[in-house]
């Protein structure tokens, strides 16, 4: 289960219609058929977060079917290994465009749809906190942190609450494919599971649930914060077992 898959499910089982919004059509076609299997109520939007024209248009399809835009969750995000001096050009350039550029954009054409205040949720990364060999992932991220606190200031007067949640290590199917054996990727698994304190995997729910309280009236009176879910991971002392 990837996290922007259970980010979309939960939402619909909780009463909101969702737009589901991917580069390939097919992969969010199959979220709306599940949602909607469900008895939820959903759409699919294919487009290109980093160009602007697209994000307009998925803005215009939005309130075509919705009629207005309560919520955005920005989960869009690819990234880059590498330290400082490994960092090559054209791949600071991709990761900036998809995970900053590409959420500035949604937000810049959402906000004028939100009419009756709304909130915007960002899925960050706790690599914002403990920048080790993603040097492009971890700063892409952190921009999108400021973008978030940006947007709480400057339109909160409008009603809009802009929040972020910053992932741990959680384990999401598409981690499997980053590894060359199914027995890497288990050895894997396990390594990341007790860097937890708890000594527990976190999954895409884990993420979902924390971004349904940040977009939902329960945290009405929250915004410009960075909401970190990791099972402790960033306090793990690595001298402690």
């Amino acid at each position: 289960m990837s996290i922007g898959r259970a980010i979309a499910l939960l939402f619909a089982r909780e009463g909101a219609t969702v737009g589901v919004l991917d580069l390939n059509h097919e992969a969010a076609g199959a979220t709306v058929a599940e949602i909607t299997g469900e008895g939820g109520a959903a759409f699919a939007i294919e487009a290109n977060v980093v160009r602007e024209d697209d994000c307009a248009r998925a803005v215009r399809e939005a309130v075509n079917h919705a009629g207005k835009v309560d919520i955005l969750v920005n989960n869009v995000g690819i990234t880059a290994s590498g330290r400082i001096t490994e960092v090559e050009e054209a791949a600071w350039d991709r990761v900036m465009a998809v995970n900053v550029k590409g959420a500035l954009l949604m937000t810049k054409h959402v906000l004028p749809a939100m009419k009756d205040g709304g909130a915007v949720v960002n899925i960050s990364s706790i690599a914002t906190l403990r920048p080790r060999n993603g040097t492009v992932y971890a700063v892409s991220k952190a921009a999108l942190e400021t973008l978030t606190r940006a947007t709480a200031v400057q339109y909160g007067g409008q009603g809009v609450r802009a929040n972020g949640v910053l992932p741990g290590e959680v384990w999401t199917e598409l981690m499997v494919r980053a590894y060359p054996s199914p027995e890497e990727a288990a050895k894997a698994r396990e390594e990341r599971r007790l860097r937890s304190i708890l000594k527990t995997e976190g999954n895409a729910w884990d993420i979902a649930h924390a971004a349904l309280f940040l977009a939902g009236d329960e945290a009405r009176w929250v915004t410009g914060q960075m909401l970190v879910v990791d099972g402790g991971s960033t306090q793990h002392d690595d001298r402690m077992g």
